[in-house]
Formats: structure tokens, sequence, C-alpha cells
């Protein structure tokens, strides 16, 4: 998904110990620290789309995201 280069959806895998453990938090942490919203993520073989904000997001899940350009890996990891 794209549009005409203003932004793509890009994915992360939820580290160990990532300090954002809802879709709420993680949704909250990318819109205020990045500009970007989380559209989803991925958990096993299940796709969990636009859930309630209190729905744990595992270390492991990859994590779907609108953003204008990939976030750096290291810094969605809380690492500089």
């Amino acid at each position: 998904m794209s549009s005409a280069g203003r932004g793509n959806t890009y994915s992360m895998r939820v580290p160990a110990g990532f300090s954002h453990q809802t879709y709420g938090d993680c949704q909250t942490h990318f819109g205020r620290t990045y500009g970007a919203t989380v559209l989803a993520f991925r958990e096993r073989d299940e796709l969990v789309v636009s859930p309630p904000w209190d729905t744990p997001v595992p270390e492991g899940a990859t994590l779907y995201y609108v953003a204008r350009q990939r976030i750096d890996d290291a810094r969605l990891a809380g690492r500089r």
C-alpha cells in the first residue's frame, strides 16, 4: 500500500522488553513520537486489524503501521 510517494505501510517485529504492551500503547507511542498510525498486528497466523486499545500485543508479533517513511528498528526498540 502506498500513497503517491507520501508514505507507506511498514512493519516491525515487537522486540523483547518492548514497553508498549497493548495496541493502544503502541498507537499512542507511534502517533506522538513518529506521527505514524498503527493499523494491525500479526501473531502467529492471525492478523488482528484495528483491535480494541486494551488488546495485548505480544513480543514477537509483527506490527503494521503507516508513516511518511520507515522508522529505524533501533529507534522503535528504544535504542538510539
